[in-house]
């Protein structure tokens, strides 16, 4: 698992990455995919990709 903060759209979300088949899943908070009308299949950009401040 490797959290990550993510955009799609003008969102910003919290998430992490997980290794699968030769990949990673990058799974979308229900708020988020409510908002961009997000549904099973479909596909979407995430502008950036960026590891969380760890500072916090």
């Amino acid at each position: 698992m490797i959290p990550v903060l993510s955009r799609i759209g003008d969102i910003d979300f919290e998430t992490s990455l997980f290794p699968r088949d030769g990949g990673h899943l990058l799974p979308l908070k229900a708020a988020v995919r409510t908002l961009r009308q997000i549904t099973v299949d479909d596909e979407a950009a995430i502008a950036r990709l960026l590891a969380p401040d760890s500072t916090n």
